[in-house]
């Protein structure tokens, strides 16, 4: 179990966060906390939470049907953050720099709040679904 989510973390999610870190590099000056939200204001964090939550959905699906209730409950955990990281995603790119209220730091910490409770999820269903 903890070589599946080990294998599970280093090529799901640290893999996916490859693209977000280089930017980081990139981006001039040395604030930790500017250069996180100048990274993250575009909504990237909520695609790559929808894209990992619908590998783990799609793994867990695929499993047999022991431990059924608890699938049911973190399958359906998972496929809220998914839905709630896809309509955040389309509402900040659609609305670039137009709403009062989506500020580059309310993006940036929505969407690591998002991304965080999507690991978790993420992470209960391929370890749920190996049963």
């Amino acid at each position: 179990m903890a070589v599946k989510l080990t294998r599970w973390f280093i090529f799901s999610i640290v893999v996916a966060l490859l693209p977000i870190w280089f930017h980081l590099y990139r981006i001039p000056g040395n604030e930790p906390l500017a250069l996180l939200i100048t990274s993250c204001s575009n909504g990237e964090l909520l695609l790559m939470t929808a894209a990992i939550s619908g590998a783990a959905l799609g793994a867990l699906i695929g499993s047999g049907p022991n431990m059924l209730v608890a699938k049911l409950v973190v399958g359906s955990g998972c496929m809220t953050l998914l839905l709630l990281a896809s309509m955040g995603f389309a509402y900040v790119a659609s609305t670039p720099g137009q709403d009062i209220l989506l500020t580059p730091e309310a993006i940036t910490f929505g969407s690591l709040a998002i991304f965080a409770f999507g690991i978790v999820s993420s992470g209960s269903c391929i370890a749920l679904a190996k049963y």
